[in-house]
C-alpha cells in the first residue's frame, strides 16, 4: 500500500502545485481565503508545495541562512520588547502570520528555480491568469455602468472584500490599492527576466483600465513614481536623455487627463493630504508613529515589540490628532480607542511597521542587506528594481506579499559571483548577446 501511495505521489508532479499557485496570484479575493486583510490563497498552495519538497526546503534553509538568522534575531528581540511593553497576545500571534507567509513564498520560489531553472511555463500561466483578471475588470466596469445587479451580487458573493458596492472596480484583488503591487512587484520583474512582450501588454492593459475606471488614487501615484524611476534609470544607466522630452510630454498629457477626470486626485492635488479620507487616515498612522518615535528615541532603536505597532501610534496620537483636519474620522477614532481596539497591522507602511516592531537598527540592517544583494546581481535593471521595491512598501506593510520575496529570490539567482551553475543571469546575458548579433 505504501509503495502504491509513493508511486502516486511521484507521478503527481509537485510542479503542478506550484503552477496552480501561480495561476491564483491575481485571484486573491475569494471568500474562503484565510485572511481578511490580504485575502490570498496562493500562500496556502505554496505551503503544500513546500511539504512535497521538504528536503529541498532544508537545502534552501542553508542557502538563505543570513535571512533566516536576521528574522530569528529580530523576532527574539521583538518578543522581549513586546512583553516588556504589555503587547496584546492576539496581536502578537497574528503578527507572525505575514512573516510565515513571506517565508513560504521565498522558499517556494527558490525551490522551484533550483529544480526547474525554466520560467517559460510560469510566465505563460501568469499571462493567462492576469489576462483573465483584466477582462473581469472590464465586466465589472460594464456591470457598474449598466447597474447589472445580478452580476454584481454574484461577484459580491464570492469576494472576501467587496469594493463594488462603492462603485469601484477591483478586478479580483483584495482591494483596488493592491493593483500597483501586482503590476510592478510581480509582472514587471517577470518581464525583465523573460522579455515577454505579452507581459508588457498585460501591464499596459491594467494601467489603462485602472486609470479609465478610476479604481483608486494609489495606482495613479504608483504609475507616476515608477515612470519617474524608469526615466531616471534611462538617463543614468542607458544614456538615453534624448527621449526625456517625449516622455515628459506624455506624462504631462496623462497628468492633465487624470486631473480633469478624477475628482479624488484633483482634491488631493489642490487641497493636500487631508482632502481624501483614505489618504488622510494612512498619513495619520505614519505621522502618529513618527511622533511616538521622537518621544522615545532609544526605544525606537530596538522597537516596541512584535505585534505592538499600536504602541508608538498611541504615544503620538494626541499631537497627530490636533493636526488632523479630514472629515473622515472612523479609522482615526478606532486607533485612539486604547481599551477595545487591537490590530497588529495598523501602520500601512512596511517601514513604520518594521521600526515599530523590530526597531530602527534592524530596519537599517534589512535595507542594507537588500542593497548588498542588489549590488551582486547581474540583472540589468537591478537598481531600478530595488528602487521600485523600496517605493512600493512605503504604502504597503504586509511581509506576506510576494513582491519583496520575489525580489530576493531573483537577486540571489542572478548573483554575478555564482559560477557553480548556469544561472538565470547567464541566460539573460546570452539573450542580450544574441540580439546584438542579429542586429549586426
Amino acid at each position: 500500500m505504501k509503495k502504491k501511495i509513493t508511486a502516486i505521489l511521484k507521478k503527481l508532479n509537485s510542479e503542478y502545485i506550484f503552477y496552480t499557485a501561480i495561476a491564483f496570484l491575481p485571484f486573491e479575493n475569494f471568500f474562503f481565503a484565510p485572511s481578511a486583510g490580504w485575502a490570498a490563497i496562493t500562500p496556502v498552495i505554496l505551503a503544500i508545495y513546500i511539504l512535497f519538497n521538504f528536503k529541498s526546503a532544508l537545502n534552501i534553509l542553508l542557502k538563505l541562512k543570513n535571512i533566516v538568522l536576521f528574522f530569528i534575531a529580530a523576532i527574539t528581540l521583538g518578543s522581549i520588547t513586546a512583553f516588556c511593553l504589555n503587547v496584546n497576545t492576539s496581536d502578537y500571534i497574528n503578527a507572525f502570520i505575514p512573516i510565515i507567509l513571506g517565508a513560504i513564498s521565498l522558499f517556494s520560489f527558490c525551490i522551484f528555480y533550483d529544480k526547474k531553472k525554466d520560467l517559460s511555463t510560469v510566465i505563460n500561466i501568469a499571462v493567462i491568469s492576469y489576462g483573465i483578471c483584466a477582462v473581469i475588470g472590464i465586466f465589472e466596469y460594464l456591470a457598474l455602468a449598466t447597474n447589472n445587479v445580478s452580476f454584481l451580487n454574484f461577484l459580491g458573493g464570492i469576494f472576501k472584500r467587496n469594493y463594488l458596492v462603492n462603485d469601484r472596480v477591483q478586478f479580483f484583488f483584495t482591494e483596488p490599492s493592491f493593483i500597483g503591487m501586482h503590476l510592478f512587484g510581480i509582472l514587471l520583474p517577470l518581464f525583465w527576466l523573460s522579455n515577454r512582450k505579452d507581459l508588457l501588454f498585460i501591464i499596459g492593459l491594467f494601467i489603462v483600465e485602472a486609470v479609465a475606471f478610476q479604481t483608486g488614487i494609489r495606482v495613479i501615484i504608483d504609475i507616476a513614481v515608477v515612470v519617474a524611476l524608469y526615466l531616471t534609470y534611462l538617463i543614468f544607466k542607458k544614456g538615453k536623455a534624448g527621449f526625456i522630452p517625449f516622455f515628459l510630454l506624455v506624462i504631462g498629457i496623462a497628468f492633465f487627463s487624470v486631473y480633469n477626470s478624477n475628482e479624488r486626485f484633483q482634491k488631493i492635488f489642490n487641497q493636500g493630504v487631508y482632502a481624501d479620507g483614505s489618504f488622510a487616515s494612512r498619513y495619520f498612522r505614519v505621522q502618529s508613529s513618527v511622533i511616538g518615535y521622537t518621544k522615545t528615541p532609544l526605544q525606537a532603536l530596538v522597537g516596541y515589540g512584535v505585534g505592538n505597532s499600536l504602541y508608538p501610534i498611541h504615544l503620538g496620537y494626541d499631537e497627530a490628532y490636533e493636526q488632523y483636519t479630514s472629515t473622515y474620522m472612523r479609522e482615526v477614532e478606532d486607533l485612539g480607542n486604547k481599551v477595545s481596539f487591537h490590530d497588529d497591522s495598523v501602520s500601512y507602511s512596511l517601514y513604520t511597521r518594521m521600526i515599530s516592531e523590530f526597531g530602527l537598527i534592524f530596519t537599517i540592517v534589512g535595507i542594507a542587506f537588500l542593497i548588498r544583494i542588489t549590488r551582486s546581481s547581474r540583472l540589468p535593471q537591478n537598481w531600478l528594481y530595488l528602487a521600485i521595491i523600496l517605493y512600493l512598501y512605503i504604502q504597503f506593510e504586509s511581509l506576506g506579499f510576494y513582491a519583496l520575496w520575489l525580489f530576493i529570490a531573483i537577486m540571489y539567482y542572478t548573483n554575478k559571483n555564482s559560477i557553480s551553475e548556469r544561472t538565470l543571469a547567464t541566460r539573460i546575458a546570452d539573450n542580450v548577446l544574441k540580439k546584438k548579433k542579429k542586429r549586426n
